[in-house]
C-alpha cells in the first residue's frame, strides 16, 4: 500500500495549537484606576494620617490609602465631614456634589476632547 507524499496531523502526536496555553484577552488600552472611597479619606484623616487641606497621590500613599501607580478615582461612598482640598486623576460625580456640598475642592485635571 503506498504512503502519502504528505500528512495531514501530527502522526498521533497533539497538536501544538493545542500544547500551547492559553491566554486571555489583554486590552493595550486598558487605563489602571485605582478607586479611593470618600471614606477612606474621612478615616485616615480621624487617624491624623492625613491633612484635609492638602490631599494629593503622594500624601495618600503615605497614609497607606493608595498603592502603585494607578489613576485615582475619588468615589462618593460614605460621608463626607470635612472641608477637603483634594487633587485627583478622576472623581464620580456624586463624590464632587458631596464634597463641594461640604465646603471642599476637588481639582482635577482638564482633559482635551479629540477633534473627530
Amino acid at each position: 500500500m503506498p504512503v502519502p507524499a504528505f500528512s495531514l496531523g501530527e502522526g498521533g502526536q497533539t497538536p501544538l495549537y493545542m500544547r500551547l496555553p492559553k491566554r486571555g484577552f489583554n486590552n493595550v488600552n486598558r487605563r489602571n484606576v485605582e478607586p479611593v472611597n470618600v471614606a477612606a479619606i474621612e478615616r485616615a484623616i480621624a487617624e491624623k494620617k492625613l491633612d484635609a487641606a492638602k490631599i494629593n497621590r503622594e500624601t495618600l500613599a503615605k497614609a497607606g490609602v493608595v498603592r502603585g501607580k494607578a489613576l485615582i478615582k475619588i468615589l462618593a461612598t460614605g460621608e463626607v465631614k470635612s472641608k477637603l482640598v483634594i487633587d485627583a486623576d478622576l472623581a464620580s460625580a456624586a463624590a464632587i456634589a458631596a464634597i463641594e456640598k461640604a465646603g471642599g475642592k476637588i481639582n482635577l485635571p482638564k482633559v482635551e476632547k479629540e477633534a473627530a
